[in-house]
């Protein structure tokens, strides 16, 4: 969630660097700041209550945005998005060339897994008016989100194919950059919008964490939240970029370290949903969780050598650098098939 969090910032930093000139700094504070303040007055009621007010500016203004970029030459569009040049090494993300598929595949299993272990997620489905209401606003978000996240994907396939940009991280910030005044600043509206509707969640879940999980209960709320906000300036001093022990935590690095604790949540999703069968064991899904690592490893030896097995548990990507579907399935339904197979040799005790 700390990944998550500082990766907001730095979304921020460059959506306001490629599309105002603004020192990517400026907005990352501003956004810890006024988060930061509300959350730390009114915790998870003030998180919800902003998020009605940024629901419904996000969802006038990504309508409007889509209008006016499909409003255009969508053929012109289409064309750029199928393009590919294969001396450009950028246009691997076009729709001509296959493993972006795949890669995009890879990363709604690693996010999936990953968010199953959000703690901002549980909050929002605990504080829900009733189960009915969860169902309604899960099929919602769902119907938003699905076509929402296509679109932008296939926006970045039209920058991929229109060739090299500086930094692949802020690609559709590229293609929007040279339109109207006033449809960049109604972007940058909505970029804001965005981030902070996660930042302020991200705190909370942090806070949940810290107060309930990590202590025990130990720390108190008030405790737990001015140590979240100390965390504020770190993911913010590591959303600017800065090389640490030989590591950088530009766009590149900052995507490793999401991929790595995806993967460790994929190995884990499995054994942890499958101990609501009572023919799962605890030994059965804590060794099943283990060798959801291993069976990446096994993958790895199978298809190269166990240095590369190995070398996908801390950077599970392709040649290219993107994620690597067959690894994160590995992880899957390896951890899923031995969980099964421990829990029928280990039982629990009657």
């Amino acid at each position: 969630m700390f990944t998550f969090l500082f990766a907001e910032f730095t979304a921020i930093g460059k959506a306001m660097e490629t599309l105002s000139e603004m020192e990517p700094l400026i907005p990352m504070a501003m956004v810890g700041i006024v988060t930061a303040g509300y959350i730390s007055r009114g915790g998870l009621p003030a998180s919800l209550a902003t998020d009605r007010v940024q629901a419904w500016t996000i969802m006038f203004l990504v309508v409007a945005l889509l209008l006016v970029l499909f409003g255009g030459d969508i053929d012109g569009l289409i064309a750029d998005a199928k393009a590919y040049n294969p001396e450009d090494s950028w246009s691997i993300g076009s729709m001509s060339y296959m493993d972006s598929f795949e890669s995009g595949l890879a990363l709604i299993v690693a996010i999936t897994a990953a968010e199953m272990f959000s703690q901002g997620n549980w909050q929002r489905a605990w504080a829900s008016e009733s189960d009915e209401a969860l169902t309604k606003g899960a099929w919602l978000a769902a119907g938003m989100v699905l076509p929402l996240v296509f679109v932008m994907g296939v926006l970045g396939t039209v920058v991929a194919g229109q060739g090299a940009v500086e930094d692949p991280s802020a690609a559709f910030f590229y293609l929007i950059e040279d339109a109207g005044v006033l449809f960049v600043a109604a972007f940058i509206v909505l970029a804001v919008a965005l981030v902070c509707s996660s930042v302020d969640t991200l705190q909370n879940a942090v806070v949940a964490s810290v107060s309930r999980d990590l202590s025990d209960r130990s720390l108190s709320l008030d405790n737990a939240r001015y140590l979240t906000i100390g965390l504020i300036p770190i993911a913010i001093y590591l959303a600017t970029g800065p090389t640490i022990a030989g590591f950088t935590f530009d766009a590149l690095g900052v995507f490793e370290i999401f991929l790595f604790a995806d993967l460790l949540a994929a190995a884990t999703v499995m054994p942890v949903l499958l101990t609501l069968w009572d023919k799962v064991s605890a030994k059965g899904a804590l060794i099943g969780a283990i060798c959801g690592l291993l069976s990446v490893i096994a993958y790895g030896a199978i298809t190269a050598d166990v240095g590369t097995g190995i070398g996908y548990v801390f950077s599970p990507t392709n040649e290219f650098g993107l994620a690597n579907l067959e690894v994160f399935l590995s992880a899957v339904f390896g951890s899923a098939i031995i969980t099964v197979a421990c829990s029928y040799a280990f039982p629990d005790a009657a």
